[in-house]
């Protein structure tokens, strides 16, 4: 999947965002993509769950508010699902420039 793909859907949904801050989000979102496919032991992204890569604001009651990346993704044969998931989260938080909390699903081992 390459990386313009997992960025999903950029129609507007119309909850009232302006579009600026939709073409960032898609911009992460390919941003992600690509430092994901960067990791050694990715196969690729893959969107089991929706998008493979989803980034959305938390706020949580007293305390700022924090996005969160979700990454779905298949790893290579030869390569630990454990190693490759954390490789994932550090490069995905060293993506963005906020370094959101990142979660790594990951859907099928190669």
């Amino acid at each position: 999947m390459r990386a313009e793909e997992a960025a999903g859907d950029t129609t507007d949904a119309g909850d009232g965002t302006d579009a600026d801050a939709d073409s960032d989000a898609d911009g992460d979102e390919a941003r992600v993509a690509r430092a994901v496919l960067a990791v050694p032991g990715v196969a690729r992204l893959t969107g089991v769950l929706g998008r493979a890569v989803h980034i959305e604001q938390h706020a949580a009651a007293g305390s700022l508010p924090r996005r969160h990346a979700r990454v779905e993704l298949a790893t290579d044969r030869g390569h630990r699902a454990l190693d490759v998931a954390l490789a994932v989260r550090a490069a995905v938080g060293a993506a963005l420039p906020d370094h959101p909390s990142v979660a790594v699903l990951v859907t099928e081992v190669g």
